[in-house]
């Protein structure tokens, strides 16, 4: 990998590792705001309620760092799973992370009363995350002890732990003496800040420039990982000595310049209930309970803002314009501060009130609100559009995996992560017919008339988009789904056939419609096709059924007594895909067939190829022998239709005549190329 694919990987697993807490930040967030309650309402305090709250939000938010060293830990050792194929289980790999990060906040606590694992060590978990998973793989790869007794072991749990337990001694232990001997006593942060803000008058306490500084290092802070609050925490003493309410001060910068949190992302969660995304208006639903108390953890690392190269500019921005809005409304008299003593997580509007004992702070807070709001909103624009080409790249890399035809779906379906969900969540959708429509394309003979056509199920997904049948079909195979499925295709194959005798006079063009022999193996099927036929007032002779060779049919006597039935009323029966199945030869000596398909892949080399041209040829003879129709799919060339037509094919379909097309369309095509 190079360097800028390597950076790109860490960032990727960062934000998967921060949006993978989303529910834990949630937990908090809410207990969190629950826990504030009794500042507005003394003696409360004490009550088991908030207790709970008090408990819930020290196991969630004081642990966060450990949640988040083994989620990046986690993301980027499965990622280096897949891509090297190493024997070793990420889950390991996480706890592993988790333990060393452990380690070495307990050395750097160790004198200390307490020790804490919350939002000030979360850099700390993000380098840990990362070194200790890049140095553990680097190490499994190039410098493990091979353990040539494991080479036949059948048991492939205990050879991968075995495998492990060298790097996992390894690793820690140097990370834990680097950290020792260089990293353990420097306050560097601390001291870095200091000297950026500069020295503080402390009369006046901080000057205007001095504000901004404090806010950009909160706000880089916070994007890079690092809780700003708690950062500015640790030089508060130094920073806000004064209570001359007038300057500005620390409950100036909270209320005015972090409005819903660092960020005043109050803003941002507002322009969210308008995003075009239903999850981003969703996750708004979640964050604006918590954001109108200024708590913003659960937008900084859910959205999320952390390392989102889309919103930082807004994200440093609106703070220091605030702020300014605010400082000039102090200077035109418009606003005046009487009421220091107002804590950060007082809500929106009620804290602007409070500050200046007057409703001129609830206006201006409400109208610096507005204003983020709309200086998020292009950006906010942005992020979508980058979160919508994610999505359909990671979408189009799901269906060319489940597409291949080595996928077996029953396991997909089981399968945990994004595959997984996936298809759970297109066998959810299965159940709704709305968004399915019916395309047919034209089967012609060598002179380009129409002799038919064949109808093929289309998918227009209101969040995926268009889903190719051979994505959807085989999962409703697996799910279920495919009789309710199939019989929606005949139903409305046989409704479309009549509105072409009604409408339009068509009433010698047969359908060819498209069966699983799933739907053959259910007891109602055969009766529920004669149901339909007779609601129509369809000629069955116009009728055919297409096997295709998704799953495997199971031949009874009362099989092949309902299949005749059919055949004796007129249906007719064609195999789909016939000559790259085992199941073809089968279906021809276990019914009676009318029609047989040439597999495309077999078409695509016809023309180049003597063993396809005598392969196809006798495809031919097989068919004519037993009165069959020959059709060749995947036509696209006039070179094919030249060659196919000379080996004697009946009919043929494909691009070079025409592409599937709605009813309305079929209908002109049919006009335009009549018999």
């Amino acid at each position: 990998m190079t360097y800028q694919q390597r950076a790109h990987l860490w960032l990727s697993c960062i934000q998967q590792g921060f949006v993978a807490l989303l529910p834990v930040l949630f937990l908090g967030a809410l207990a969190l705001t629950f826990v504030q309650i009794p500042q507005y309402y003394p003696g409360l305090e004490s009550h088991i309620v908030f207790n709970i709250a008090s408990f819930v939000v020290s196991s969630s938010y004081g642990f966060i760092s450990l949640f988040l060293v083994a989620s990046i830990s986690y993301q980027l050792a499965d990622h280096h799973i897949q891509r090297l194929d190493l024997s070793m289980t990420p889950f390991m790999m996480a706890i592993m992370s988790l333990m060393t990060l452990v380690i070495m906040l307990y050395m750097s606590k160790a004198p200390q009363a307490s020790l804490s694992f919350g939002f000030e060590h979360i850099i700390h978990a993000v380098v840990v995350g990362i070194i200790f998973t890049e140095a553990f793989v680097l190490f499994l790869r190039f410098y493990s002890i091979r353990f040539s007794y494991l080479e036949h072991e059948i048991n492939g749990q205990l050879s991968t732990a075995i495998r492990m337990i060298v790097p996992s001694v390894i690793v820690p232990v140097l990370m834990i003496v680097v950290y020792y001997f260089v990293f353990m006593d420097s306050a560097y942060i601390e001291t870095v800040t200091l000297w950026v803000i500069g020295p503080v008058n402390a009369q006046e306490g901080l000057s205007g420039w001095q504000s901004v500084k404090v806010i950009l290092i909160n706000q880089l802070a916070w994007f890079v990982g690092i809780h700003g609050s708690s950062l500015i925490a640790t030089v508060s003493d130094v920073l806000f000595t004064t209570v001359n309410v007038d300057n500005f001060n620390g409950e100036m910068i909270s209320h005015f310049a972090y409005l819903g949190g660092s960020g005043c992302t109050l803003g941002l969660v507002m322009t969210l209930f308008f995003s075009r995304r239903k999850s981003n208006r969703h996750f708004a639903k979640y964050a604006i309970i918590p954001s109108l108390f200024n708590i913003n953890e659960l937008v900084i690392f859910g959205l999320p803002i952390v390392l989102n190269r889309f919103l930082l500019f807004p994200f440093l921005l609106i703070p220091i314009l605030a702020i300014g809005i605010t400082y000039l409304s102090v200077s035109l008299g418009l606003l005046e501060f009487t009421n220091h003593n107002v804590v950060w997580s007082m809500p929106f509007l009620l804290g602007g009130y409070l500050l200046t004992e007057h409703w001129s702070g609830a206006i201006l807070q409400l109208v610096i609100c507005v204003i983020s709001g709309l200086v998020y909103w292009p950006f906010l624009k942005r992020y979508e559009v980058h979160q919508n080409q994610q999505q359909a790249e990671k979408i189009k890399g799901l269906i060319t995996q489940l597409s291949d035809d080595q996928c077996d779906m029953k396991t997909a379906l089981k399968a945990p992560g994004e595959l997984g969900i996936f298809c759970r969540r297109i066998a959810k959708d299965l159940a709704s017919t709305e968004h399915l429509e019916l395309y047919y394309q034209p089967k012609v003979n060598s002179l380009g008339k129409v002799e038919g056509a064949e109808a093929l199920l289309r998918w227009d997904h209101p969040v995926y988009g268009c889903l190719p049948p051979s994505l959807f079909i085989p999962i409703a195979e697996a799910c279920g789904q495919i009789h309710t499925l199939g019989m929606w295709v005949i139903e409305r194959s046989l409704k479309d056939m009549g509105i072409m005798d009604r409408s339009y006079g068509f009433t010698g063009i047969p359908f060819a419609i498209n069966v699983s022999p799933l739907q053959f193996n259910r007891d109602d099927f055969f009766n529920d096709v004669k149901a339909c036929i007779n609601r129509y007032g369809v000629d069955p002779k116009r009728i055919e059924l297409e096997i295709t060779e998704g799953q495997r049919l199971f031949f009874t006597d009362k099989l092949v007594s309902d299949l005749g039935q059919l055949t004796n009323m007129g249906v007719r029966i064609a195999v789909d895909d016939f000559g790259m199945g085992h199941t073809s030869l089968h279906y021809l000596r276990s019914f009676p067939v009318h029609g047989l398909k040439i597999d495309g892949d077999i078409i695509k080399d016809v023309v180049d190829s003597a063993i396809i041209q005598e392969i196809v040829q006798s495809m031919v003879h097989l068919a004519h022998g037993m009165g069959a129709v020959l059709i060749a799919e995947w036509v696209e060339q006039q070179a094919q239709l030249d060659m196919l037509h000379s080996l004697g094919c009946d009919q043929y379909q494909g691009a070079h005549f025409s592409m599937p097309m709605p009813l309305p369309q079929l209908v002109a095509y049919c006009v335009k190329h009549q018999k």
